[in-house]
């Protein structure tokens, strides 16, 4: 199976993963949007996250920097492991692992890191729930605004000496921090190598297209605000 960038658009969008709000809501990162990823649509249905596995698989083999990552075409790759973000992206990484094991791409061993340490017990259990440790992982996220939360995960695994050789996240937001950084420069500033399935650009016209002509004309409106006021005098990721 060949990626393909535009049919994950339009799953995305037919499963309501792309939302869009009258009244801003703010994010995590405290940035204020009338349009949301939804990572629950895709975690409430069995069937949406093993599509998106196969999607994310597709995008892998298309990709030779993650490719070379596994043992295709010998033996199954031991250590490695896709690790969603706790805890909006958890089902989706342990999804996507499980599936690696059943193609045959990693060995047999389910991987789950806690949302926080615990305060006791043997030091593997205090932060594996499943009592193993990856020597190797790709960190996994439904979207990324400023990349923050998987920087989080990141350092935290190396903290334990862990190797994280990859970040994949569903959805690029295409926004910038406080700092006018993208997700793909806090990324490289940490040598974390990151990668998108998809992005704003793509998602939001399909998302429009799907209001009626009042409402998508003010929300595209609004959305292009809230771009042109982060971007300043830079040049902005798409025009809607």
């Amino acid at each position: 199976m060949t990626f393909d960038r535009e049919a994950f658009s339009d799953f995305l969008v037919h499963e309501g993963v792309i939302g869009f709000f009258n009244e801003p809501l703010t994010l995590k990162t405290n940035k204020q949007t009338h349009w949301y990823v939804s990572g629950r649509a895709l975690a409430q249905h069995a069937h949406r996250l093993s599509k998106t596995a196969e999607f994310v698989f597709a995008f892998i083999n298309d990709e030779p920097s993650l490719k070379k990552l596994f043992a295709l075409d010998t033996k199954p790759t031991h250590g490695i492991a896709f690790l969603g973000v706790p805890e909006g992206a958890t089902l989706l990484g342990n999804e996507i692992q499980r599936t690696a094991i059943a193609e045959g791409m990693i060995e047999d061993k389910l991987y789950q890191i806690r949302v926080k340490p615990k305060e006791h017990g043997a030091p593997i259990s205090r932060h594996w729930v499943t009592d193993q440790i990856p020597e190797r992982v790709i960190i996994v996220e439904d979207t990324s605004t400023t990349g923050s939360s998987s920087l989080a995960l990141c350092e935290r695994l190396r903290a334990l000496d862990i190797e994280v050789v990859a970040n994949i996240t569903l959805i690029n937001r295409l926004q910038l921090d406080a700092s006018g950084k993208s997700v793909a420069e806090n990324m490289q500033a940490h040598d974390l190598p990151c990668h998108s399935l998809t992005d704003a650009s793509l998602v939001l016209p399909k998302a429009l297209a799907r209001l009626d002509d009042a409402r998508r004309e003010h929300i595209r409106a609004t959305i292009m605000e809230e771009y042109k006021a982060e971007y300043g005098d830079r040049p902005l990721p798409f025009i809607l």
